[in-house]
């Protein structure tokens, strides 16, 4: 998708703005200008600032406890806000009372600041309950379980039971393998189910299996040890964890099917998330000042833990898909939702669009007519290999920021693995430049050097350099340019006409062409009860929506060894299953003539008005290609405007006070900024020695401007 933004100023009603004050203050020497603060009771200025829009993350929580106050809100206002968690839901070592006496003291003086709450959106310790709502067995997901083989009596201590089936219980969970089991126990019902009403969760110390036994601490977390009989089911939760200490305890994961278990007081677990955090949130709540929330790890299915969910608890694993549906997705999209009934002025952001080569679809699938946006932890993936899904995250982004509800506002939050080299600021500025192109805002986990008297490092970039400037790029004048689509098309305009011959390339199984002239020549496509994915690459065809994908191929493409650019306008049916916020998937892969094996897959959305999409394949070797694609579900599709260009995806984009350039290959590319802005003259900013003062070393830049193999650059408009 193609980055683009509400705002288009031309260059005149620009140069008029700017007469009357617009921006006034970015000329070289005209020395620090934070964002002008707005009245109290306004919305954050992040919302309305010009770019680049960014705000300090979880360093805000991490230093609480050891700066006082005046000191810590000093260093924290230097940005457009801070993100950070505040309560102790899930790494009690961070956080507490501190934290909550900080960010809303933090608020009432700084209005003008964002200031979100991070917070796990799917998992929560067991014992953090301080509105008594998570009280209940069946609130929570479950591995699929036994039965005991033998009653067993209330013990206040530690039991041995008996059990058909020790193989499902372990004593290496968590993120590092170190946690026994957190478990379940449950009567059974008339129905045959368990009935979480008389229930009790206790620990897993040991296993034998060759007696049948597991050993385990009664009465943890709350409850109190009960008699069960033989029957009775038992069933380890769904976790991970510990955070911050092991003795911080594991998370477990919340039932968020609809036809979840219900308490006394008819709340399944959907209703207990959403009566949480809208006493945190809500009138009256500790946290009733911020702004809003950011649902961390927030994902559409059960992730890599689904392979033993048991959503129902009828004792089978279900992965959460119940009759073909992603129920536990389904009930996500209720609980924000609802969440949004009760808290319909806050920010409710989600985290989300997680695309790299170990996935074949988007991690979160929220509906964006409730989530005002999205957090991208690791902009494109985690590794920096991740550059070649560059084009299918940023369209991602670019599709959530245009289609979230209002106020909009995503942003990536850039992070790599630990490593003790230098800072890759390559890297670094190519992701500052993605948040730019899409239009969204940046956050940096991964700190860049910072000055010895400084308590987080801020990116040259983000404030200017030396000129410590926030928001100096000031508002985009246009939407973002893929330099690619300058160059020759490779179909010479046979997917913008459509003639016959063209169209007569394109075959799928149970699918049919028609060449349409609605808007413009056009080509429908149509599927009916015989159509599947045999076309598309087979380890790639599943929908995190579970619903089947259609496929069809455009064969025997003649293309140049190197990169690929595939450039398309598509439209389409929604999902008849799920709600329309949510979206609908096309993938789109490259594959060697009469091939369907490939990694070359890219994804896109697609909606019922149509949608430019840019996908970027990189290093696709010489010869005759098939370019294949795989429809979310069976409703029609409209494409547009196809074309194939060969060459990088560079972009540019132009603001009000300068031009942000990307190259996502690993090769230089060259730019020709006399042809794209003839009117202009540009300068490097003037960087801080602590970071790369040769790439920004104030100087003028010439009629063209070369960026090295996955990078970007920040250029300043020469007064």
């Amino acid at each position: 998708m193609t980055p683009s933004s509400h705002i288009d100023l031309s260059r005149r009603a620009f140069l008029a703005a700017s007469a009357t004050g617009v921006g006034a203050g970015i000329a070289l020497g005209a020395g620090p200008a934070p964002a002008a603060a707005v009245p109290s009771g306004s919305a954050p200025t992040i919302l309305t600032a010009g770019f680049p829009r960014s705000f300090h993350f979880r360093q805000s929580e991490l230093l609480v406890h050891s700066m006082a106050y005046e000191e810590w809100a000093q260093q924290f206002s230097t940005l457009n806000g801070i993100v950070g968690k505040v309560v102790q839901e899930e790494k009690p070592t961070t956080t507490g009372e501190a934290n909550v006496e900080y960010v809303t003291r933090f608020k009432r003086e700084h209005p003008d600041q964002l200031v979100l709450l991070h917070f796990n959106g799917r998992l929560r310790r067991p014992d953090f309950d301080p509105y008594g709502v998570f009280t209940f067995g069946g609130h929570w997901t479950y591995r699929a379980g036994t039965t005991l083989t033998a009653a067993t009596q209330p013990d206040a201590t530690r039991t041995v039971l008996h059990v058909a089936d020790t193989s499902i219980f372990r004593l290496d969970v968590g993120r590092e393998g170190t946690v026994h089991d957190d478990i379940g126990i449950a009567a059974t019902g008339a129905d045959g189910l368990p009935d979480w009403h008389v229930s009790e969760q206790v620990t897993l110390v040991d296993i034998d299996d060759e007696a049948g036994t597991i050993t385990v601490d009664r009465g943890r977390y709350g409850t109190e040890p009960l008699a069960f009989p033989a029957g009775a089911y038992v069933a380890p939760h769904i976790v991970t964890g510990p955070w911050g200490s092991e003795d911080a305890g594991l998370v477990w994961w919340i039932n968020f099917d609809p036809d979840g278990p219900r308490d006394a007081r008819g709340r399944n677990g959907i209703d207990a998330f959403v009566e949480d955090m809208a006493l945190r949130l809500g009138p009256g709540g500790e946290l009733e000042i911020i702004d809003g929330v950011q649902f961390d790890i927030f994902t559409f299915t059960i992730g890599t833990f689904r392979r033993f969910a048991d959503l129902d608890g009828d004792g089978i694993a279900d992965e959460g898909v119940i009759d073909g549906i992603n129920r536990y997705g389904v009930g996500q999209i209720e609980a924000i939702r609802r969440l949004r009934e009760r808290l319909p002025d806050k920010l409710i952001l989600t985290d989300g669009a997680r695309l790299t080569g170990r996935r074949d679809d988007v991690g979160q699938r929220p509906d964006l007519t409730m989530i005002n946006g999205i957090e991208k932890e690791a902009f494109p993936g985690v590794e920096v290999s991740d550059y070649r899904w560059w084009s299918s995250v940023l369209g991602s982004l670019d599709y959530v920021q245009t289609h979230s509800r209002e106020p909009a506002f995503s942003y990536i939050n850039h992070r790599r693995p630990r490593h003790d080299g230098p800072v890759d600021y390559s890297d670094m500025r190519l992701v500052f430049a993605a948040a730019q192109l899409a239009g969204i805002a940046v956050t940096f986990f991964d700190e860049p050097d910072k000055p010895d008297d400084a308590a987080v490092g801020v990116l040259d970039e983000v404030w200017a350099g030396a000129e410590h400037q926030l928001n100096w790029l000031g508002r985009p004048l246009r939407p973002a340019q893929h330099l690619a689509e300058r160059s020759p098309d490779l179909l010479r305009g046979a997917g913008v006409g459509w003639p016959k011959h063209f169209v007569d390339r394109f075959a799928g199984p149970g699918v049919s062409f028609e060449r349409v002239t609605d808007g413009g020549s056009a080509l429908r496509i149509s599927f009916d009860s015989n159509s599947d994915d045999s076309e598309f690459p087979a380890r790639l065809t599943r929908f995190f929506t579970f619903l089947p994908g259609a496929s069809f191929t455009l064969a025997n493409v003649d293309v140049p060894d190197g990169d690929l650019v595939v450039a398309l306008t598509v439209s389409g049916e929604e999902l008849d299953e799920y709600s329309s916020g949510i979206g609908r998937l096309l993938k789109v892969a490259v594959t060697p003539a009469g091939s369907t094996d490939s990694d070359d897959v890219m994804l896109t959305y697609i909606d019922t008005e149509p949608q430019h999409v840019v996908l970027y394949f990189p290093d696709v070797a010489h010869g005759p290609i098939d370019l294949r694609f795989l429809a979310e579900g069976t409703g029609s599709l409209t494409l547009r405007d196809l074309r194939l260009h060969a060459g990088a995806d560079a972009m540019v984009r132009e603001f009000e006070h300068g031009l942000v350039l990307a190259n996502p290959s690993e090769s230089p590319y060259q730019v020709d900024l006399a042809s794209l802005f003839p009117e202009d003259r540009v300068r490097r900013l003037q960087g801080t020695p602590e970071q790369d003062p040769a790439t920004n070393d104030g100087s003028l830049v010439g009629t063209s401007v070369t960026l090295g193999g996955t990078d970007g650059l920040a250029l300043l408009r020469d007064a």
